[in-house]
Formats: C-alpha cells, structure tokens, sequence
C-alpha cells in the first residue's frame, strides 16, 4: 500500500501562530468511515503518526490539541503559548468536545512536569482501549 493512502494529512495551527501538517492514519474512503477505521479512531490509535510531528519538533507529548485553521479562528486563544500535544488533560477526562477548551486553559494554567507525568500515566492505560465521545 503507498504510504499516502495509508496516512493522512491536514493544516494545524500551533505554537505561536505557526502553520504545520499534521499526520494520521488515514480512516475514511469516499467520505466513510471504514470499519478498521471506526476502531482506530475509537482506539486513538489513529494517531500514532504524530509521532512524526514530535520528531519534527511541531508538537510535544503533552499539551492542548493543536487547532484547525477553523478553530483558530474561533478560538485564537491562550493555547498558541505553549506547543500542541498528543495526549492532555481533556483526552484523559472523557474527551468530551464541549469541554476541550476548558481542559486545555485549566492545562495551561497548572502546566508542570509533574502534571505531564501524571497526564501520561493516566494516557498508557487508555492507548487501544475504545472510548466514547
């Protein structure tokens, strides 16, 4: 399979202001979410290569979800302080949409290695498992 059907790529805005691709697997055809495509979003698993994006220095282990130009328009906020996460404080509290800005400013706010460590300990048992939201 060619690596460009394989993953996915779309325009984030992050640390101040800056525009960069970030990197999925891909899991939808024609619109449709697939059903090994249900299961990695499901899963977050549909994200391991942002990995890419760590390595690329574009993002961190931890920290807010990086904003779609969209978002950011809506949004601009606080959030392009520091850099964009894979995991963070909302992904670890249900991932409920309404509330991912409320968990990224309280984040910003208490950001400390301890909280980090605290954040990707709770993240470990939930990497594979299904969730909801």
């Amino acid at each position: 399979m060619q690596l460009n059907r394989l993953i996915y790529t779309q325009e984030r805005i992050g640390y101040k202001d800056k525009v960069f691709i970030i990197y999925k697997i891909r899991t939808m055809t024609n619109d449709k979410v697939t059903k090994i495509g249900k299961f990695l979003r499901e899963t977050g698993l549909d994200e391991l290569p942002q990995i890419i994006n760590i390595i690329k220095r574009d993002m961190v282990l931890v920290g807010p979800r990086p904003l779609t130009p969209q978002d950011h328009k809506k949004f601009r906020r606080f959030t392009l302080s520091v850099k964009p996460g894979i995991t963070g404080w909302w992904q670890i509290h249900g991932r409920n949409q309404n509330d991912i800005f409320q968990y990224d400013r309280q984040y910003i706010r208490t950001k400390s290695f301890w909280l980090d460590l605290y954040i990707i300990l709770k993240t470990i048992p939930l990497v594979g498992l299904k969730r909801h939201g």
